[in-house]
């Protein structure tokens, strides 16, 4: 029995469900379905007790939780021995979750019923709470509704800071009902002081805090505003939020400065609520919140307002609503088409919170229509009563209260029978034997892919042999600092740490590779591409990939060798038998196993293609159909699929427009996307499309390698051959471009545009300024009026102008801009008679290269004209405005760039920092320090604190103040 049923008198023969046997039946079942290991949810936060995670304190560039309620209340975990930890910390979340449960079934008991003239007549007690032998029924029912909840259920079983969240959440909304009976305001404080506790851990209680507020006055009253009990409440919450301070605290052990820690946490938290789509809050209001307000207001009698039929339409709309209400926040726990559950794996975060919501409103109004037509009033009846009715409302009160749970159960039972399916487990332990015995270097884009093997080794109880490199945090210098600090053997293959900059050139990461390739073999967890792949190749080798540096000049990696195909598809093989068989019975109700799926699907994908390149179609075709199956996501491996059929027909051509090709655009939005989920391509028109958007982003010889692999399928073409070309001109290898575009000539008449810029830049390269001159106006002359050939001529002497100025050879670099403003006079007559050359090359696009030329031929006089015509045509062209600014400058027309600046920051508010850049310039030339001073300390807020245009500002403002 509860305290409340000892205070409350129509209480005193309730039938309740005792709290704690609902937390120790909670903690069996679940303790039954307990995560014998990780998932790749739940492994962050473990891997942050682990130490699996090189850096657990976020940084503006690493960004992760800031947890410190997680951090405090889990340190206790950190003394287990770490193969204990991973299940420990999902024994943690069961209880959690538990205890979630019963504090649940003790707020479903403390709800008040005295809410609508009904629930008075009938529950006329001090505090209205639901009495007899049925009251336990709201109880059960919200229980077994939010205990098999499949988000719920997930989280309860596998390390979860979510789960701790929601207990936080289960904890503030309890104290606030057992304040309601007791009037005891230790509750009260309690709730505060968690609350500010609660807030430092869930950023969600920020956008519960106006509900919270309106309940506690609404429940409190006019004392609410008392200015002691005021201050009260503020200190205990303030006291829970110092727990912000302990994440900025263990960064400023860890050499980090506090301030800009605690800046980044507060910053986050605000990311965080604004980056969850307010549809999805909205929508899950629908059935949580909004028929928690309704049931939170007490509504005043009716009768006498209306006429007797008005009254009794009244009530009965009323009371409809009220029993409809049920099924609504039922809906919350389902994930069907038209359900208000708002997708929450879809989201940010899982919003267990609202979970909780919709499975206190299910147990209020279940009591409610318990109450309204399962008891007799206790006044004389106004109305008749319908016994038809109330028969009625309970057999649908008893269906739902039966089905909802069996329908939640059976539609979440593939989840829960598929948990401790061991697939996650397998594939860490085939990825572990992939790689070789003795110590590695073993990189990935991803951390958790690095976290999972340091759990593998730790699960089989080895201890793991490899250097472990996460390479998004390879550019920063404390990541080095991690790394000499772990792994000494690398100290002899860096410079000391103090002489790395804070951001490290990529040059200098890929070197710092390649070093480590002279005493280690390196290997990938994962295809991947960016700069690292411009010096080296991936070789698959099972699950994982070796990576290997070119030799050569081609930038198509060498074919496997004979012992390699027999090595990968004898594993291939056998795991399409075993492991692969197995992917589809668990890979829709297990959210790892989907993960591992695609792994899979990727790794085949990309053994088809190298089978393909070693022509081996049929081996190649049943790599590609296995990946598909394994994924039906993997569209490119079903695209690859569709032209290896073409090819063993020994047809090379291209598909066409393809409708798997739009489709995969479609669903993954970008080139890397496409690479990441799918796979590389190996079709000639997918291998130019994603060779271009690779050379876009500068990785040249990557998008080489695809454009080599188009023109070994398809010799004769020219666009392929022009795309490699203009690779290898980028790559510095001339003389391989130029006898391409002798084949190019060779072999049409109709000359590409791009052929005689290409030929142009190949010749500078070999310092033979004549001939690059003469390719390009042999190419003017034959069409004057092709407007990019005219833009090359034009952008050839401008470039090669100001190359001879950087040289020092003034003379050559004046004729040169003399030429190209020349050429620019042309261009600029071209597009305004030509609509067709104006849409490609609009006008005030080439008047901003023409004012280039002049501020680079010093006519400052004539840039200001042409920009002043620029802004004329586009008064919001920021770019415009600001050279104009900066020629102004150099003219000592201060008020005019002043005036300039100012029309910057209008135009662009988000990229003020540009403008305050100019204005201190402005400041510092008119001799203004106070201005001086107070533009660099704009420039500063809105510059990030890691950039070099900030360290130089605020060693400009150090120097003014004279620190």
């Amino acid at each position: 029995m509860t305290d409340e049923q000892q205070t409350s008198p129509s209480a005193a023969k309730s039938m309740t469900v005792n709290p704690w046997i609902v937390a120790a039946a909670a903690l069996i079942i679940y303790g039954l379905a307990l995560n014998h290991w990780v998932t790749l949810r739940g492994l962050p936060w473990i891997a942050s007790v682990t130490g699996w995670d090189w850096h657990p304190i976020p940084t503006e560039w690493r960004p992760s939780y800031f947890a410190p309620l997680w951090y405090v209340t889990t340190l206790p975990f950190r003394v287990l021995p770490v193969t204990w930890q991973p299940c420990a910390l999902n024994l943690f979340s069961a209880v959690c979750a538990s205890l979630t449960l019963m504090l649940l079934a003790q707020s479903v008991r403390l709800l008040p019923h005295d809410r609508t003239r009904e629930q008075r007549q009938r529950e006329p007690g001090e505090f209205s709470l639901f009495s007899g032998k049925w009251a336990f029924v709201p109880q059960v029912f919200a229980v077994v509704m939010l205990g098999l909840q499949g988000v719920f259920w997930e989280n309860a079983v596998t390390a979860s800071n979510e789960m701790l969240d929601v207990l936080v959440f289960a904890f503030i909304i309890y104290c606030l009902l057992r304040f309601r009976i007791s009037q005891n305001e230790k509750w009260l404080a309690g709730m505060a002081l968690v609350y500010g506790l609660g807030t430092t851990n869930n950023f969600a209680l920020v956008g519960f805090f106006p509900f919270f507020l309106i309940a506690l006055i609404w429940i409190k009253g006019l004392s609410f505003f008392n200015v002691r009990f005021m201050l009260r409440m503020i200190g205990f919450g303030l006291l829970g939020l110092l727990l912000y301070l302990l994440i900025p605290l263990r960064a400023s052990l860890a050499s980090q400065n506090f301030g800009l820690s605690l800046w980044q946490e507060l910053k986050q938290e605000s990311f965080l609520l604004r980056i969850v789509p307010g549809w999805i809050p909205l929508v899950a209001s629908l059935s949580t919140i909004a028929p928690l307000l309704c049931a939170g207001f007490k509504w005043p009698e009716i009768e006498g307002e209306l006429s007797a039929v008005g009254n009794a339409v009244t009530r009965l709309t009323f009371m409809a609503m009220n029993v409809l209400f049920l099924p609504v926040c039922l809906l919350m726990f389902f994930d069907w088409r038209f359900s208000t559950n708002p997708h929450v794996h879809d989201a940010p975060v899982p919003f267990l919170t609202f979970y909780y919501l919709a499975a206190l409103a299910v147990g209020y109004y279940s009591g409610y229509i318990l109450i309204v037509f399962g008891k007799r009033s206790l006044q004389r009846a106004k109305f008749k009563e319908s016994p038809a009715v109330k028969k009625t409302v309970l057999a649908y009160l008893v269906i739902l209260t039966v089905g909802a749970p069996a329908l939640l159960l059976g539609s979440n039972w593939d989840r829960i029978r598929s948990s401790n399916n061991g697939i996650l487990s397998h594939f860490t332990e085939e990825t572990i034997a992939a790689l070789p015995a003795q110590t590695t270097v073993v990189m990935s884009d991803d951390p958790i892919r690095l976290q999972l093997l340091e759990a593998g080794y730790a699960r089989a109880g080895k201890t793991n042999p490899h250097i472990l490199l996460e390479t998004g945090a390879m550019p920063y210098r404390e990541y080095y600092a991690h790394l000499v600090d772990k792994y000494p053997e690398l100290k002899k293959k860096m410079a000391p740490i103090d002489k790395f900059p804070e951001v490290l050139p990529q040059t200098n990461m890929v070197d710092f590779v390649f070093q480590l390739g002279r005493d280690y073999a390196i290997y990938y967890l994962h295809p991947s591409f960016g700069y690292y792949f411009e010096q080296f190749y991936l070789r698959p080798h099972r699950l994982v990939y070796e990576l290997k540096s070119y030799t050569g000049r081609s930038s198509l990696a060498p074919l496997p060798s004979a012992a390699e195909i027999a090595d990968n598809q004898e594993y291939w093989k056998k795991t399409a038998q075993t492991t692969l068989a197995s992917l589809s019975h668990y890979s829709d109700s297990d959210w790892d196993v989907g993960r591992v799926s695609v792994d899979y699907s990727v790794a085949l994908d990309f053994w088809g293609v190298e089978l393909q390149r070693a022509n081996k179609l049929p081996e190649a075709h049943a790599a590609f159909a296995e990946a598909y199956k394994v994924n039906t996501n993997n569209l490119m491996a079903e695209y690859n699929m569709e032209y290896n059929e073409r090819l063993q027909h020994g047809d090379s051509r291209p598909l066409g427009q393809s409708d798997t090709l739009a489709r995969a655009i479609s669903l993954y939005r970008s080139v890397p996307a496409i690479i990441k989920y799918n796979g590389p391509p190996d079709e000639p028109d997918v291998d130019m499309i994603f060779g271009q958007t690779l050379a876009q982003g500068g990785n040249l010889r990557q998008a080489a390698g695809l454009f080599e692999r188009r023109l070994q399928l398809l010799p004769n073409d020219i666009p392929a051959k022009m795309a490699v070309a203009k690779t290898l001109v980028d790559t510095g290898q001339a003389d391989r471009a130029l006898e391409l575009t002798r084949q190019v000539r060779a072999q049409t008449n109709m000359v590409p545009d791009e052929l005689f810029w290409v030929e142009a830049v190949a010749y500078l390269s070999r310092t033979n300024f004549g001939e690059a001159e003469r390719s390009l106006l042999q190419g003017q002359a034959a069409s004057p009026k092709n407007p990019v050939r005219l833009a090359n001529v034009m952008e050839f002497y401008r470039r090669t102008g100001l190359a001879a100025l950087a040289q020092g050879r003034r003379d050559d670099g004046a004729a040169r801009l003399h030429k190209a403003l020349q050429w620019s006079e042309k261009f600029i007559q071209l597009v305004s008679e030509d609509k067709s050359a104006a849409t490609r090359f609009p006008l005030a696009d080439v008047l901003m290269i023409k004012a280039d030329i002049e501020v680079n031929s010093e006519n400052d006089a004539a840039a200001v004209q042409t920009l002043t015509r620029v802004i004329e045509l586009d008064p919001d062209n920021e770019n415009a405005l600001l050279n104009r600014a900066l020629v102004l400058m150099r003219q000592k027309k201060f008020a005019a760039a002043q005036d300039d600046a100012e029309a910057m920051r209008k135009v662009d508010p988000e990229r003020a920092f540009m403008a305050y850049g100019v204005e201190a310039d402005i400041a510092k030339s008119e001799q203004n320090v106070a201005n001086q001073k107070k533009y660099l300390g704009l420039y500063l807020k809105a510059t990030p604190a890691d950039s070099e245009q900030h360290r130089v500002a605020k060693k400009e403002l150090d120097k003014i103040e004279g620190h």
